[in-house]
């Protein structure tokens, strides 16, 4: 449960990062 947890948590992270990146590119 803490592992998918933290998969989630990485996965919202990336994605979070992607968008930001593009919006600034």
């Amino acid at each position: 449960m803490k592992y998918e947890f933290e998969k989630k948590f990485l996965d919202k992270g990336i994605l979070l990062t992607f968008a930001f990146n593009i919006r600034y590119w």
